[in-house]
Order: C-alpha cells, then sequence, then structure tokens
C-alpha cells in the first residue's frame, strides 16, 4: 500500500465530498501534503485506512458514543436534557408542553423569598419587550437580593459552581491520563410517556 492517497482516492474509500475532507483535514484527523512537483494535495494513506475503520462500525448512538471515546473525545452521561423526537427533555419531562412541575417549584421558592416589587416590574417589562423568560442570570440577582448578598455574588457564586465543575474535569484529565472533550450521551427517560417519577 502507498503512503500517500490523491483526493479521489480518499473520496472514495470513506464515501464522502470534498468538503468533508477538508474538516477531517483541518481537524488534525488526516494529514496533508503537496504532492511532490504538483499543484494538489495527497493525504496520509493510514489517516485515511483509520477513518474508515472507524466509519465502518455500526452507527447507532451507543456505538457512536464508544468509539468517540476510544478516540479521545469520551462521552458524558447525561440524565438532564436531551431532545427526543422534536420535544425538549428535561430531566424526564417535556420542558414546554409540561411545564407544571416549574410552576409548582417556582411557588415553592417564592414562598420562602420576599416579594421584591422591582425584580417583579423588571421581569414583566423584560418579557414584554423579548417574550422570554427569565434566565439563571435573573434568577442569581432575584437570590442576592433577597439575601441582601453584595452586589457582586452572582458573578462570584456562577463562578464558583463553573470553577468547581472545571478543577473536577481536570483532575478527572490527570487521572486517565488523556485530555477530556465532553460531548453528552442522554441516559434519562425518554419521553413524558415513560416517566415513573418526578
Amino acid at each position: 500500500m502507498t503512503d500517500w492517497l490523491d483526493r479521489a482516492e480518499v473520496l472514495d474509500a470513506l464515501g464522502i465530498r470534498a468538503q468533508t475532507l477538508y474538516a477531517y483535514v483541518s481537524r488534525g484527523l488526516i494529514e496533508a501534503r503537496r504532492a511532490p512537483g504538483r499543484r494538489h494535495s495527497q493525504y496520509r494513506a493510514t489517516d485515511v485506512a483509520t477513518l474508515a475503520d472507524r466509519r465502518g462500525r455500526s452507527r447507532a448512538s451507543a456505538a457512536i458514543a464508544a468509539g468517540a471515546m476510544a478516540w479521545g473525545e469520551p462521552s458524558v452521561v447525561t440524565a438532564i436534557s436531551t431532545v427526543h423526537r422534536g420535544s425538549l427533555i428535561y430531566r424526564g419531562r417535556d420542558a414546554v408542553a409540561d411545564h407544571r412541575w416549574l410552576v409548582v417549584r417556582a411557588a415553592a421558592l417564592s414562598a420562602v423569598l420576599p416579594a421584591d416589587p422591582l425584580l417583579d416590574a423588571v421581569r414583566d417589562c423584560a418579557e414584554a419587550a423579548t417574550g422570554a423568560r427569565p434566565n439563571i442570570d435573573f434568577a442569581l440577582t432575584a437570590l442576592v437580593r433577597a439575601a441582601g448578598l453584595p452586589r457582586s455574588a452572582p458573578f462570584t457564586i456562577f463562578l464558583l459552581g463553573r470553577s468547581l465543575g472545571w478543577a473536577a474535569h481536570a483532575m478527572e484529565q490527570s487521572r486517565q491520563g488523556t485530555l477530556i472533550r465532553p460531548r453528552a450521551r442522554y441516559e434519562g427517560r425518554r419521553s413524558p410517556a415513560d416517566r415513573s417519577g418526578p
């Protein structure tokens, strides 16, 4: 077998288009070089063979995730969120169609936090202007105001959570001795119909 292949040979071997080949080269999956004495590129045959083997495996979700793990791109198992049959599933519930559980939790939280007319006005104005519900930034601001924390506290709380995540990630990489590039693999309930609890 030759060490280098022409573009047509690579496209045929992998069953891909030229754009995909260029993406593989830019990601470092296939090494390219200028063909000696010519104006076109050649591609390392061993890289192409490795990709062909990878693409030839089963395309089932679990097999793709397992294959990605072997390529240094592990899949992070999650039961928090996914998209299933066009529905946004959050913790096993259809986040759009079945939002009652959020209302119950929000009501429980608002029962322990004092009313804040200023935040209520800001929320209502923002919703009227954008049509969007408040996000985590608004929730952190409400928490900080209710608890009487310093104005910088929302940023500090957010950074604390993010820093702990980064530290855990770094420790896991150190233990495994490999760079982790996580992608999620959902393993929670697939739809509201198969709920067995909250």
